[in-house]
Order: structure tokens, then C-alpha cells, then sequence
């Protein structure tokens, strides 16, 4: 496996807005504490005072990949919570931003809360996305996980609390220095230049360790994730989740340097999650590409309901490592064509919720057994 297809998902730094700090400066968090850069209190929710709507989301044409990502993230409790609470207009009061995004989405979101109709039109939504990347303009099929990656990062921009100018500081190694102090400082860093609720709802830190096999010298990051990309392996998504973090080679052109052997040498590099977010975002990997032609993977992963990450993480931080799925795209068809729908619990904070299927502007009441198979294709987990 490429180095680059097990790399995280970051924060694009050179688009974030950075800044001074004001009102709104990023927490200075602890190693021990959970990660969190901002004031909200919609982020720990273990119960919401909003009962998500069962509303379809019309196709405007072959958009069924899009209408699959919004209605998770319509269920995704902390994101209904802070919009329809207006946390959003304080960051843009407060910022000056006028954030289209943010407001195109919201407005998606007090519809569906509404409930005055079946089906909502996400026409506003969908044209505020195609200004800002252009691939999305049209009315081609594209890939569901691209446009998850792609809203997650915009709203983040849109509501970064920091404004202003903060060069990106280029961290370095510190010779003797333990994992806890390394993620706070790794940490601190991050959150001079982004500070956003979409952070504190769905970033992680994931470590990465890379050792010199010529000296023995070993290298530590520890970077932002905001969903983490799951080789196919095994039966079951802790099998992915093995896999993902065994240790691999870097050779040829992604050998390491080393400062100690002041040379490009051959080197492990082992990946593992220091800290868990509070909704974690699993992508599986079913579409390989090979050459001019790709391939879609119809491999059955099994995926529990709860899911322990306990023995996935830094024994420092194994403390509230259970998770919930609550929601679930599906893709059905080959690399070629398809089509994409969403499984959802009406409630994710709720274990008794019921789960529905929502098929662009058809909904119908589901299970959980229903969502299991070779269509699941991005998995949403709620810190319990």
C-alpha cells in the first residue's frame, strides 16, 4: 500500500483564515483532556432537545451522492444543535464573515426540523457549493466521500473563529519527548490557526511513528484528521481499522529523511490514533485505482452498532472510546455508475431510535441489520 493512500485527512493550511486572538481564542488543551478548541456546549450532547425531521432531499440530477452525505450529517446531533441555536450567526457576527456555506446549510436544516413538507429542495445549497469548487457545478455523478471531505473542510473555513494571519509553524522533532507532550504541542499549534466548531465535533489527532532503519532514529508527528480512510481488509471494520496501522515500508521515492544520517533512508512508519473525536467519520475504500481503468471492491465488512476503540488507541486515552453508529452511506452500482443512498437513526443519541433509509425524496423505516452489506461505504460513529 502507497504511503499517500493511508495519509489522514488535514485541514487545508494554506486556505484556512488564521489570526489574532479574541472572544473566541482556541482552548490551550492538556494532553489528558478531550480535544477541544472552542467554547461550544454542543459538543459533548449526550441527549438533544431536537428530534431530527424525516424529510427526502429532491434529486436535481444526478446529486444522489450529495442528498446520501447531507442527510447524515442532518442527523448528526451536535451539527443540528449548534445551527439551530445560532452559534453560527455569532462566529460570522463575531468574525464578519458572510459564510454562504454556513447559511445555505443551516436553512437546510431548519426545514428539516420544520417539517412542513416531505421533500426538501437543496437547489441553494447545491449552487453555494458549486461557487466554490467548480467540479460541483454541474450535474454529473461524483463521489460521495469527495463531497463529505470537501463540506466538512468549507464549513470549517467559513466558521474557523480565528481571523487575521498566523504563519504555519513547521513543527520539529524534541529528543526525549513523550507522546503526551508532543500531541498537546502538535496540538497547540493547530488550533493557533483553526478554531471552529466542525473541528471540535469531528477532528482527531493521529500519531505517526517513523524510524530510521539505518540508526535507529524515530520520528514523531501528530496530525488533524477529520475522517480516516479504511483499507478493506478482513471481515469486520476492526479488521480495517488492523490494517490501517500496521507498520510499513518507505522506500524508493518515499524514503525518510534523516537528520541524523543527514540522508534519504529506508524507513517503518506506523500510523495510530492518539485521540478519538467526538463523531468519527470511517470511509471505506472500495474503489481501486489501476492505471486509466478503476475497480469497485464489493467486499461484505460487518460493522457493530457499538463500536470499542478501546484497544485502537494510546493507553493514555482509553477513557469514553465507545461509539454508536448512527449513520451510514451506501453506494450501489460498480466504479463506473451508481447510485448512493443514506441510512440514519432518527436519534443518534438515543439507543432506542429507529433507523431509517432515505433514498433522495423517499424514506422509508429500516434497521439496523439493513445497513450492513457490500454498499456501506462511509460510516458515521457518535462518541457514547
Amino acid at each position: 500500500m502507497r504511503a499517500d493512500e493511508r495519509s489522514p485527512v488535514r485541514l487545508r493550511a494554506s486556505s484556512v483564515p488564521t489570526a489574532e486572538l479574541g472572544q473566541f481564542s482556541p482552548k490551550r488543551v492538556a494532553a489528558d483532556e478531550r480535544i477541544s478548541c472552542g467554547p461550544c456546549s454542543c459538543v459533548g450532547v449526550r441527549t438533544s432537545k431536537y428530534t431530527n425531521g424525516l424529510c427526502g432531499l429532491r434529486n436535481l440530477g444526478n446529486t444522489c451522492y450529495m442528498n446520501a452525505c447531507l442527510q447524515c450529517l442532518l442527523h448528526t446531533d451536535p451539527l443540528v444543535e449548534y445551527f439551530m441555536d445560532g452559534h453560527h450567526l455569532q462566529v460570522m457576527k463575531q468574525t464578519g464573515k458572510r459564510a454562504p456555506l454556513a447559511q445555505s446549510f443551516a436553512e437546510l436544516i431548519i426545514q428539516q426540523q420544520k417539517r412542513t413538507r416531505k421533500v426538501i429542495n437543496p437547489a441553494m445549497l447545491k449552487s453555494t457549493v458549486a461557487a466554490k469548487l467548480p467540479i460541483f457545478a454541474g450535474y454529473n455523478q461524483q463521489d460521495a466521500q469527495e463531497f463529505l471531505r470537501f463540506i466538512l473542510d468549507s464549513l470549517h473555513e467559513e466558521l474557523n473563529r480565528i481571523t487575521g494571519r498566523i504563519p504555519y509553524e513547521e513543527l520539529k522533532d524534541i529528543k526525549g519527548e513523550t507522546d503526551r507532550r508532543g500531541s498537546a504541542r502538535w496540538w497547540t499549534n493547530h488550533c493557533n490557526r483553526n478554531d471552529s466548531f466542525l473541528m471540535e465535533v469531528f477532528c482527531g489527532q493521529l500519531k505517526s511513528h517513523v524510524t530510521c532503519l539505518w540508526c535507529g532514529y524515530l520520528s514523531k508527528a501528530f496530525d488533524p484528521f477529520m475522517d480516516l480512510s479504511l483499507p478493506l481488509s478482513g471481515d469486520s471494520i476492526e479488521d480495517c481499522l488492523m490494517r490501517f496501522m500496521e507498520p510499513e515500508s518507505l522506500q524508493g521515492s518515499e524514503r525518510f529523511y534523516c537528520p541524523e544520517c543527514k540522508a534519504q533512508v529506508n524507513s517503518s512508519r506506523k500510523l495510530s490514533v492518539y485521540r478519538w473525536p467526538e463523531v468519527l467519520v470511517l470511509h471505506l475504500k472500495r474503489f481501486s485505482f489501476m492505471g486509466y481503468g478503476s475497480k469497485k471492491l464489493n467486499v461484505d465488512v460487518s460493522f457493530p452498532g457499538k463500536l470499542d476503540l478501546s484497544r485502537f488507541t494510546d493507553p493514555d486515552n482509553r477513557d469514553d472510546l465507545v461509539y454508536r453508529l448512527y449513520g451510514a452511506v451506501h453506494h450501489f452500482g460498480s466504479s463506473n455508475g451508481g447510485h448512493y443512498t443514506a441510512g440514519c437513526m432518527q436519534q443518534a443519541c438515543d439507543p432506542s431510535s429507529s433507523w431509517f433509509d432515505f433514498d433522495d425524496s423517499h424514506v422509508r423505516e429500516s434497521s439496523y441489520q439493513m445497513q450492513q452489506g457490500k454498499s456501506a461505504y462511509i460510516l458515521f460513529y457518535k462518541r457514547m
